[in-house]
Formats: C-alpha cells, structure tokens, sequence
C-alpha cells in the first residue's frame, strides 16, 4: 500500500518558501559576519598594542636585572682589586 499525504500542495509551499528563507538567512549570516570581522579586527588591533608593550616592559625588566648582576661584579672586582693592592 502506498502512503499519501493528506495536505494540499498550497499548505507546503506557503510553509516551505526556499527562496526567501535562504535570501534572509545570507543576509544575517552576512551581517554577522561583518559584526565578527570588525570585532576581530579591534581585538587583534589591542592585542598587539598589549604585546608590544609587553615587551618594552620585558626588556626594560632584563635591563635591570643585568645592570643589576654587573654592579655585582662590579662590586666583587673592586674589593678583590683593593685586597690586592693591600697585600702588595
């Protein structure tokens, strides 16, 4: 036996318009697309402000930390060079 649909041909196309529900459905996808994009492009944008001021803060932490070490040694060689000439 064969199964037939008991509703008009009318009910399904008013129901299954295709065309306009893929035409509004590319056009918000396009819209959010857009809304994304420009969010990405103002996040990436403060993201590499933050890094590049990330790494001047790096750097100037390294500068201090081998100004630091140097007038260790600074230090170490001066009181080295003084107990020897004391000696001589």
């Amino acid at each position: 036996m064969r199964v037939t649909s008991m509703q008009p041909i009318e009910y399904l196309k008013v129901h299954l318009a295709y065309d306009g529900i893929s035409t509004r459905l590319f056009k918000s996808l396009t819209s959010i697309s857009k809304k994304i994009f420009d969010l990405t492009e103002q996040s990436a944008f403060i993201m590499v402000v933050m890094l590049i001021i990330g790494l001047f803060i790096t750097a100037f932490m390294k500068l201090a930390e081998v100004d630091a070490y140097t007038s260790h040694c600074y230090e170490a060689l001066c009181s080295m060079l003084q107990s020897m000439i004391l000696v001589l």
